[in-house]
């Protein structure tokens, strides 16, 4: 685990804000027999805790939960994880693998009740391609040279952009764990960060709504980047809580 996310000293507040992260259901085998459980990664819990927020794991269950559950919480994670479906963007399987389309449903659902509530959301590899499908966009299936432990590439982020603000710069590294890309760009939505292949790796709303989508895993990484990600989204939900 990187240094950075080593669990904080002391817990935040009680008034510190609480960040939802949308749970994923996963079987886990016990000595009486298999159980679902509503899990999340405890990387992400563990950088928001590091950035003075409080982790609030959103369970996942159906689509007409959306509202309730982001109503909860004041700022919200979308996390990474399998392809979507493509159904979901109104086309056929063409290299994706791995879809749920339940949880490609609630994420959807959760992503559309976010941006109604202009509720600070950072997303995350697949959070960014369900923020884009879920304003009207499409993803590319596949796509070479950014999947891999070992991959690395510059990422140039637009000036003056939630992006460029949080990390200080226009232009850094990250890691690349993706397959699948932008397509057509989601209504409402605008690039603020590619690639040196042209990729997109960050996508923001148009009208400057706390919304801010990367293509790469910052919670496993360690360093200055990453770090800023989490702060930037606590420091944004902390402000929607006096607004």
């Amino acid at each position: 685990m990187p240094d950075y996310l080593d669990p904080p000293a002391s817990p935040p507040p009680s008034t510190a804000a609480r960040i939802g992260i949308v749970a994923a259901v996963r079987t886990v085998e016990m000595p009486f027999g298999s159980i679902a459980v509503h899990a999340v990664a405890d990387d992400y819990v563990t950088a928001i805790a590091r950035a003075g927020g409080l982790p609030v794991a959103l369970p996942a269950l159906g689509e007409e939960w959306t509202e309730s559950l982001v109503g909860t919480v004041d700022g919200i994670v979308l996390t990474g994880g399998p392809d979507l479906d493509p159904a979901t963007y109104g086309e056929r399987s063409d290299g994706s693998v791995g879809s749920d389309p339940v949880r490609d449903a609630l994420e959807i659902g959760i992503a559309r009740a976010a941006l109604r509530r202009r509720c600070p959301v950072l997303a995350v590899c697949r959070g960014l391609q369900i923020l884009n499908v879920a304003t009207g966009g499409s993803l590319r299936q596949h796509v070479d040279g950014h999947l891999g432990a070992s991959v690395r590439h510059r990422v140039d982020a637009v000036p003056g952009s939630h992006l460029a603000r949080a990390v200080g710069a226009t232009s850094f590294d990250t890691g690349s764990l993706h397959h699948q890309a932008v397509a057509r760009l989601g209504t409402g939505l605008r690039i603020t960060g590619r690639a040196d292949d042209g990729t997109v790796e960050a996508l923001e709303a148009a009208d400057g709504a706390p919304l801010l989508a990367v293509q790469w895993h910052p919670e496993l990484e360690g360093g200055w980047v990453s770090a800023s990600l989490f702060a930037w989204l606590v420091a944004r939900a902390e402000e929607a809580r006096w607004t």
